[in-house]
């Protein structure tokens, strides 16, 4: 038989199977260890040479890049607490705004009002005042609920909220927070600055109008830089003072176990809720009479007519 049956599908020739074979086994032991030793002389010569003078190159890059400095962010001069604007020149310290609210039950809430009143006046030489101060009475002898608010200096911020804290038999409620206004704060002065170099133009346009018109129109729109000059300094002025002093919102009540009783004997208010009591009875009444003759009377009617019938 001159020909092999490879799966039982194609037939091929004797000869040329062996001859394929035979190349196959050729190009496994002596082609592939020749191109094994071609590859490891090109890896050493460039190890030698060329790879070597691409590795040094790239060190001497990264070098260059840590040596040079990088960019700082815009507003940035080096200082962690300042910002600038470089376009006005105008630089800041960073201001940053700080509140609390805290809600606390006390022993007695007037007595503890005065006391938050003479920590405020300690510190009254530093602008530090009450802002509001209002009760919420609840009776002639009860505790009133009080709410606060006052403006501490920012540095005794933490310091104020830690007295109030030790006043409270119980604090209920306890928040702070704090705003970072710095960039407002620039971009408020830039624009100032902006607005008060188109006003001085407009000045000048004035001195030189030819005509009534165009003195008229420079007029109206110099009315309004000045506008947008005197809003923008009042926001830069309240951010600024916001900064300066810290606001705390302050609510006093009255702890359920120190709360006094009210044994003050009142015939008036005992009358009044006698008769409240007597006319809620004879409504009550009224419903049950008016529920029984609408509702049960007449089954019970009904029921004496068809058995006492029978």
């Amino acid at each position: 038989m001159s020909e092999y049956n490879l799966l039982n599908r194609w037939k091929i020739k004797k000869s040329i199977f062996w001859t394929v074979v035979g190349v196959a086994v050729v190009f496994v032991f002596v082609g592939i260890p020749a191109s094994i030793g071609y590859s490891n002389d090109d890896m050493d010569d460039d190890s030698a040479g060329g790879y070597y003078t691409e590795n040094q190159a790239g060190r001497e890059e990264m070098e260059f890049a840590v040596e040079a400095p990088a960019p700082e962010p815009a507003g940035w001069d080096g200082d962690a607490n300042t910002v600038s604007n470089s376009a006005s020149g105008f630089t800041t310290e960073r201001l940053i705004i700080r509140e609390g609210n805290i809600q606390f039950q006390v022993e007695d809430t007037r007595e503890t009002k005065e006391d938050i009143e003479a920590i405020v006046n300690a510190m009254k030489s530093r602008d530090a005042f009450v802002v509001s101060s209002t009760e919420n009475s609840r009776g002639e002898n009860l505790s009133p609920n009080i709410y606060m608010v006052i403006r501490v200096p920012v540095e005794e911020f933490d310091s104020v909220m830690k007295q109030l804290e030790d006043m409270a038999v119980e604090v209920t409620y306890n928040n702070t927070w704090a705003e970072d206004v710095t960039e407002e704060v620039v971009i408020l002065s830039s624009n100032i600055e902006s607005l008060e170099a188109a006003r001085d133009r407009l000045l000048e346009i004035m001195k030189n109008a030819d005509t009534t018109e165009a003195l008229l129109q420079a007029e109206a729109q110099l009315t309004y830089r000045e506008t947008e000059i005197e809003a923008h300094k009042a926001r830069l002025q309240y951010l600024s003072q916001s900064a300066k002093l810290s606001r705390i919102n302050i609510t006093l009540e009255p702890h359920v176990l120190y709360e006094p009783i009210d044994t003050k004997w009142n015939p008036k208010e005992t009358f009044r809720e006698a008769k409240v009591r007597l006319v809620e009875s004879l409504q009550n009444f009224a419903d049950g009479l008016i529920f029984f003759a609408t509702d049960t009377l007449p089954w019970l009617v009904f029921y004496v007519i068809v058995f006492g019938g029978i």
